[in-house]
């Protein structure tokens, strides 16, 4: 709910602007009000903005996607006259909405008719992507028998450990693989390090944590010790491979964060695990 404010002059009695909610402060409050709302319900949102409202950070984004992704909202954005779409269409895209630009309040009946249709008609298709890491190009067509009516889609998308998208605060769970005891990378697991270097080398500007865990076999002191060595390990290849040493922090975690109990040994084969944790982006 944006609101703009208006203040009367006690002298002429004239209105005058002194100013409007920000875009991302009315998602925020909006997105307060539907927290308790019943589970069956779709959680939809549409944005509308003149481009006066506008207050783009990463930071807000990054708080945006989040909240979006915990409480499965999607939020369709309508930028109107000469606002920049930019943000709008950013918002759009990593909350699996849809942007429209409009000049005039004609369209906006069209606007409402298209995001009905796209809530309550469309085909659901599996797809089920090649492991192969890298770009791929995915293409449907569509026959539904009326005439020589037929539909064609194509779109990109990058195989990654990181995605499209990936705010502050994502974790990414990697099985790298150590000797027995030690702090020494498994040949198995290098394909994976080569692949999140060059992930890493592709997006400049992400930084990251790499986060060593062990189960509860042995003392804590041993643990601790072993995740720390294991952290550093894992961050000395990505540095031999190519990525600054300023945009890898290694820490260890020893048993401290189990995911699940060490009461077993599939359970403990969890929580043996490096954590790649996105610090900036």
């Amino acid at each position: 709910f944006a609101l703009s404010q208006f203040k009367r002059d006690s002298i002429n009695g004239e209105w005058n602007y002194t100013g409007g909610t920000k875009t991302f402060n009315a998602l925020f409050k909006t997105i307060a009000l539907v927290k308790d709302a019943p589970d069956h319900l779709e959680n939809v949102f549409i944005l509308f903005s003149d481009g006066g409202s506008a207050d783009y950070s990463k930071t807000n984004l990054d708080k945006l996607y989040n909240l979006a992704s915990e409480y499965d909202i999607r939020i369709f954005t309508i930028a109107y006259g000469m606002a920049s779409g930019a943000e709008m269409l950013k918002i759009a895209d990593i909350t699996d909405g849809k942007f429209y630009q409009i000049f005039s309040t004609k369209e906006i009946p069209y606007v409402f008719n298209d995001i009905l249709d796209n809530l309550n008609n469309y085909y659901h298709i599996s797809y089920k992507p090649p492991v192969e890491y890298g770009t791929h190009t995915v293409g449907v067509n569509l026959s539904l028998g009326l005439g020589d009516a037929k539909f064609s889609g194509y779109g990109s998308y990058e195989s990654s450990y990181f995605g499209e998208y990936v705010p502050v605060g994502t974790k990414v769970f990697m099985n790298i693989e150590f000797a027995t005891g030690s702090a020494d990378i498994n040949l198995i697991s290098m394909t994976q390090l080569e692949q999140v270097a060059d992930e890493l080398k592709y997006k400049v500007n992400l930084k990251i944590e790499i986060a060593g865990h062990t189960d509860d076999v042995g003392s804590p002191e041993e643990n601790m010790q072993l995740s720390i060595d294991r952290a550093n390990s894992v961050r000395n290849k990505l540095i031999e491979l190519g990525i600054a040493p300023e945009r890898l922090k290694a820490k260890g975690y020893g048993e401290t964060k189990p995911l699940v109990e060490n009461d077993n040994e599939a359970n403990r084969k969890q929580n043996r695990r490096t954590e790649f944790i996105v610090i900036d982006n």
